[in-house]
């Protein structure tokens, strides 16, 4: 039995199946690629070893953090511009909170107001920088300084919070005043994470650990 052509034959055929492998590894990188690329297109969330789950649509929306600088007796100025998406009527309050909250000045008017479907309102909120005398005998400390720090809440179909930051400088010479957009739309959709969350509020003072 002649077998002289066995060893051709065989190296042949080792030789297309590793042509062949080399073949199936630039498809499969090549439709990875392909994945890849439609991946970025349909937003997933990105993350390192997990999925980044964002807050719960109930949670206040930041709306932003503004700072300005006041000399004593200066007046700032903060335009909210707020904005019903919803197709319906909603009852809005602008309010402010925090130690600094009686500086603050909201018209009576703009405190409480209704705003019909996709309606605007502008509101105003002032605040003047007083003296430095707001409490003379608190002990004077690193921690402690006599900026205002505003905390300004727009409360509609969801809740919304501006962080106001002023610095008191009496030698500041630029006006103070900031507009904001705050689009109060409503949340319908039904998200990938929202399994995710539950209302669990903050334990009280004896549930705590070591309380």
């Amino acid at each position: 039995m002649d077998i002289s052509g066995v060893d051709s034959a065989l190296g042949d055929l080792i030789a297309a199946q590793l042509g062949l492998g080399r073949e199936l590894i630039k498809a499969l990188v090549a439709g990875g690629a392909l994945l890849a690329d439609g991946a970025k297109g349909l937003g997933l969330p990105k993350g390192e070893c997990c999925c980044d789950i964002p807050e719960p649509c109930w949670m206040p929306r930041a709306v932003g953090e503004v700072k300005c600088r006041l000399a004593t007796g200066a007046q700032g100025e903060v335009c909210l511009h707020v904005t019903n998406g919803d197709f319906r009527p909603h009852k809005y309050e602008v309010l402010a909170a925090g130690e600094d909250a009686g500086t603050v000045q909201i018209d009576p008017q703009d405190r409480s107001f209704t705003l019909g479907p996709k309606e605007r309102r502008t509101v105003s909120v002032r605040v003047v920088m007083p003296k430095d005398d707001r409490n003379p005998d608190r002990r004077q400390s690193c921690c402690e300084c006599d900026d205002l720090d505003l905390l300004i809440w727009v409360r509609g179909c969801a809740d919304h919070y501006l962080r106001w930051i002023v610095c008191r400088d009496d030698k500041a010479t630029k006006p103070c005043c900031h507009c904001v957009c705050v689009s109060d739309d409503p949340n319908y959709e039904l998200h990938w994470y929202d399994h995710f969350h539950i209302l669990r509020p903050c334990p009280s003072e004896a549930g705590r650990v070591g309380g």
